[in-house]
């Protein structure tokens, strides 16, 4: 669905020393706007390190995962509700940090998925077809020697066995089943297990400390702004 969002990191800064505290307690309205900007500034770095750190961790395919990282939202009044949330869009995008749901089919039997390097799969690692069905050409299912259920490409021919008489006047048999450009192109599973390998929370707490900066310069910049507009110097708006 257009909007939704599949992945949520929200972080919550710790109170700052206890005068911050104060200021901010005294004064809200008239200091929390240059707070929030500041956090939201530092955030917006954050972001674009995250959506490098995506597109280097993770083999690129389509480059979605990478561009669902959305503007991070900055909320709350005070700074007990301070928060910043980042948003990533892309549907798998949760899978890909937590592991988390295991895959299964919803209105199948098995989950087709496609064997990188065969006819199913193209060179970036993308299905190129949305089911097996639309597979063009001829396809049977096969376990292989490992005992995995597969979907291959090609035909199986049977060929009706018959006796002939050699040269030599030995009796041999032709015509045997035989199989046509056989090729494994995908794998039948019940469920499938995406192990966590994004690591967008790691990255976004190592930014933390930054992000506590942008506090700071917001709360310094609002403090100013406090004193200014007292002064009759008449301060600005930051929203």
């Amino acid at each position: 669905m257009a909007g939704e969002e599949y992945l949520k990191l929200t972080f919550k800064e710790e109170p700052p020393i206890e005068l911050v505290a104060a200021a901010l307690t005294k004064y809200p309205s008239k200091i929390m706007p240059f707070v929030k900007r500041g956090l939201k500034a530092m955030a917006m770095q954050a972001n674009s390190i995250l959506i490098k750190h995506t597109k280097r961790n993770l083999h690129k395919r389509t480059g979605a995962l990478a561009r669902g990282w959305a503007s991070p939202k900055v909320a709350g009044t005070n700074l007990a509700s301070l928060t910043v949330t980042f948003i990533n869009r892309e549907k798998y995008a949760r899978i890909q940090e937590t592991g988390e749901p295991t895959i299964k089919p919803v209105n199948a039997k098995f989950l087709a998925i496609p064997i990188p390097g065969s006819a199913a799969m193209t060179a970036a690692g993308v299905a190129r077809y949305a089911s097996p069905s639309d597979f063009p050409g001829p396809t049977f299912i096969a376990r292989s020697k490992a005992g995995n259920l597969l979907i291959f490409a090609g035909e199986t021919k049977k060929v009706t066995s018959r006796e002939t008489k050699s040269k030599s006047g030995l009796t041999k048999i032709v015509g045997k089943t035989t199989t046509t450009d056989m090729e494994p192109i995908y794998i039948l599973k019940t469920s499938v297990k995406i192990p966590p390998r994004l690591g967008a929370e790691i990255v976004l707490r190592s930014r933390m400390s930054q992000m506590g900066t942008g506090i700071q310069a917001g709360f310094l910049e609002g403090w100013k702004n406090l004193f200014e507009s007292a002064g009759g110097g008449g301060g600005s708006n930051p929203e």
